[in-house]
């Protein structure tokens, strides 16, 4: 009885400090990624666990530099959208970059991105365009659709040309740990192709698609020394291999069919490096002037244009 007595008492007692952890659950167990993240880390050699710097909104941005760039935009235009405020305050920054030593900044550039190309690619109806007598009859054409052959290509480059071309194996997805062993491939050749560039501070120009700003790939950015050029969300007339390196590619493939994949990737590597001298430098160029033009939209897009590619 005692014993009972004692049992009913320390049970009275324990009760209610469990019950705050009624609800308690084990913790669930890392996902996959996250465990591959690590491993991938520590054969790299890391040696600590402290979080490294992640992309999202920055504690602070309020200045008062900031504050009367804004007062100005919307004194300009007060049906002004925040996005659009914040693409021209964006660009505005690095147009004062730029401003302070042009030609080096533009060397020190190196942009890339992804883009799907295909064994075949139709043409386009200015390029299927042909001459006819007055009295001749019009040419039949047949509608058209890209193959379903394809391969997806990264390609960085900078003002001197092509330096790192990769192509997705079949099946594969570009995920975060995939664009960290890019960034590790795109420092290689730049150390064996740029002698110098790695020294003067490499600013890598990409866009905001969530491989090019997950975790992995800020941590593959730092551990690789580069510096992320910022770039305004959905602004595809602002990356240079959107607006100039891949319009021009898929012209020169369009209405070609290839068999294979080593036959269009031998092609697409043959275009890149044929080019001649300055056509990278003008591609590159055409991005102040574009920066410029957002500016003077009030930091709405740049209408689509044909940046040509003279080497003059």
């Amino acid at each position: 009885m005692a014993d009972a007595a004692a049992k009913a008492a320390l049970n009275k007692s324990v009760t209610p400090l469990l019950i705050p952890y009624s609800d308690y659950k084990p913790v669930e167990k890392k996902r996959d990624t996250q465990v591959k993240f690590w491993v991938a880390e520590f054969k790299r050699g890391r040696v600590n666990l402290e979080d490294e710097p992640r992309p999202g909104r920055p504690v602070e941005v309020t200045n008062d530099q900031t504050s009367e760039a804004v007062r100005q935009l919307v004194v300009k235009d007060r049906r002004k959208k925040v996005s659009e405020m914040a693409k021209a305050l964006v660009i505005s920054a690095l147009l004062t970059q730029c401003s302070w030593d042009a030609d080096n900044f533009m060397e020190r550039i190196v942009t890339g991105d992804e883009t799907w190309v295909h064994h075949y690619d139709p043409e386009t109806k200015e390029q299927s365009k042909q001459w006819t007598g007055f009295a001749s009859p019009r040419p039949k054409k047949f509608k058209t659709q890209p193959s379903a052959g394809e391969v997806m290509a990264t390609i960085f480059w900078d003002t001197k040309g092509v330096l790192l071309i990769d192509y997705l194996p079949r099946g594969q997805t570009i995920t975060g740990e995939y664009y960290y062993d890019l960034l590790d491939r795109l420092r290689t050749a730049i150390l064996a192709k740029r002698r110098g560039k790695i020294t003067k501070g490499v600013l890598l120009q990409h866009d905001n698609a969530r491989v090019h700003i997950c975790r992995l790939a800020v941590a593959a950015v730092k551990r690789n020394g580069f510096k992320v050029l910022p770039h305004p969300p959905y602004s595809p007339d602002l990356a240079p291999s959107n607006y100039f390196l891949f319009p021009n590619l898929k012209k020169e493939l369009r209405g070609r069919h290839f068999w294979s994949d080593d036959e269009l990737t031998t092609a697409v590597e043959g275009w890149l490096h044929e080019q001649p001298h300055g056509f990278y430098h003008n591609g590159l160029l055409a991005l102040t002037h574009r920066w410029t033009k957002c500016i003077d939209l009030n930091g709405d897009y740049v209408e689509k244009e044909e940046v040509r590619s003279s080497s003059k």
